[in-house]
Formats: C-alpha cells, structure tokens, sequence
C-alpha cells in the first residue's frame, strides 16, 4: 500500500512540477511580448508541450531563456536526485513501474535492477518536496523579476509617450514662420 501510494505520488509530483515550469517559462517569456500590446502565452504553451518532459531540457530553456540555471542553483545532488525522479516519472507511468535499460543508463542504477520495481520511498517524496519548494521559489523570483522589468519598461514606455505628446503639444502651439527659423 505505501509503496503504490509513494509510487504515485512521485509521478504526480514530479508531473506537477513539470507542469508548473513551463507555466512559469510560458508567462515569463510572455512577459516580454505583453508590454507591446501582443499575448503569446498559449503559442508558448502549446509548443513547449514536451520540452518540459526531460529535466535537462527544462533547464536549458530556463537558462537560456530566463537566465536560471536550475542545475547550478539546486546543486549537483540535489539535481541528479531531481533528474532520477524525472526518470522515475517516465518508468511509473509508461513501464508499470518496471525499471528497463534507460532509466539504469539515464540514473546510473544497478543494472541487477532490470526489470525489477522501481522503488520510491517516503525519504524520497519529501526530500522531492523540499527540492521542489526550493525550484518553485526561484521559479517565483525570476517571474517576479520579469514582472517588476515589465513595470518598468512599461513606465519608460509611458513617460516617452508624454514626453512625445507635450512635444507635440509644445510644437502645435509655436506658429509656422517660428518653425523654420528654428530649423
């Protein structure tokens, strides 16, 4: 019974997670195209729809991207756990929890291990939670980050807006002939 439970909850939460990173890289890069007027938050979505399936993926869109580099952050034990979870994830829901040959290759598990249950524990569940907690906090960061810049530019883009438009104001009311001597 707990094995099952712990089993599933792994998945689940590591399927969760996948979830809420491409959310978080979904808004944070459309973030950048909102201050112009124009949403793309479902094309971005909708074409990252597997590039968050594989742990080393997500962290090279977010570094790229989002300037996060998860791996560095975590560190590498906290990222190799991650990753073997990422792993477990893809085992639990396509091979009924059967370890094969990828996930030993992908892990470095024992290879006596094949074809053998794979097993999640309770240790592994919340050290997964506290590895989550801690992704999610920077993943909140970096958005918040991307947001407070969005303000930003938003204000600059505003400010530049009066600016042009008292310009414009300041120029309607100097008379023709004031114009060109000006030129």
């Amino acid at each position: 019974m707990c094995l099952t439970l712990c089993v599933s909850q792994g998945c689940s939460s590591i399927t969760s997670f996948e979830i809420l990173l491409r959310d978080v890289y979904s808004l944070i890069v459309d973030h950048r195209h909102v201050i112009y007027g124009e949403s793309i938050y479902s094309r971005i979505y909708d074409s990252t729809r597997n590039e968050f399936l594989g742990l080393g993926a997500a962290n090279s869109k977010f570094k790229r991207e989002v300037g996060l580099n998860i791996k560095a952050r975590l560190g590498q034990t906290n990222y190799a756990f991650l990753s073997r979870l990422y792993s477990a994830r893809h085992i639990i829901v396509h091979n009924c929890s059967v370890i094969d040959k990828d996930y030993i290759s992908q892990t470095g598990a024992d290879p006596k291990n094949l074809n053998t249950k794979l097993l999640i524990t309770l240790k592994d569940l919340r050290k997964l939670l506290s590895v989550v907690k801690r992704v999610g906090a920077m993943a909140d960061r970096a958005l918040l980050k991307c947001i407070l810049d969005y303000k930003d530019k938003q204000t600059d883009l505003t400010i530049n807006l009066l600016k042009s438009r008292q310009v414009t104001k300041a120029l309607k009311r100097i008379p023709i002939s004031h114009k060109c001597e000006s030129l």
